[in-house]
């Protein structure tokens, strides 16, 4: 319901045991900031630093990493 995307995969590891530790009602909010609707992003999620056909292998979004919370 909520992802973050990160450049190196320490951040996005420090940024989810951060969360982690947070009360439950916090981490709803913080989901309802970005996702109102509380809809399941997994179709999106699954599909972010895949490469596309005609897309640059050292492109930025291919090195990207993620931090997510359901």
């Amino acid at each position: 319901m909520y992802y973050e995307e990160f450049p190196v995969m320490y951040e996005a590891i420090q940024a989810e045991k951060r969360v982690k530790k947070w009360k439950r009602t916090w981490k709803i909010e913080l989901i309802k900031s970005i996702n109102p609707k509380m809809v399941d992003q997994w179709d999106e999620v699954s599909t972010l630093g895949q490469p596309e056909l005609n897309k640059d292998e050292s492109s930025p979004a291919k090195q990207m990493r993620r931090c997510g919370i359901s």
